[in-house]
């Protein structure tokens, strides 16, 4: 069951932070069919290679990493967008100045509320 967050407006102190991987936070809101999550990586960190059926969007803030997206794979920086279509592998590999991305999901990530 996804919890609920008050709406229509947030703060930082009402959006659930995880560590994904090491290196890796996600700070999350959502509605009832899209999840929004702010990713912030350090140096070097890596997103390691994995898939779910969620489809996912997204947009780098700030900083630099390798994306690699199925059988693709390209250097991304702030301004550059992606899409990540469901079950399609994927890894993220942040350069020496980190990583700001958002990211979008659909439907919502029920583990990351």
């Amino acid at each position: 069951m996804s919890r609920q967050l008050p709406i229509p407006f947030l703060t930082t102190e009402d959006c659930p932070r995880h560590e994904i991987f090491p290196g890796v936070w996600i700070s999350t809101w959502w509605s009832e069919r899209v999840m929004c999550s702010l990713v912030e990586m350090r140096p070097g960190a890596v997103v390691a290679r994995h898939q779910h059926p969620h489809e996912q969007i997204g947009l780098v803030l700030a900083g630099r990493a390798l994306f690699r997206v199925g059988d693709m794979e390209k250097e991304l920086r702030a301004g550059d967008r992606y899409i990540i279509p469901s079950n399609v592998p994927h890894e993220v590999i942040a350069s020496a100045e980190g990583l700001r991305a958002l990211d979008v999901f659909h439907p919502p990530r029920e583990e990351y509320q």
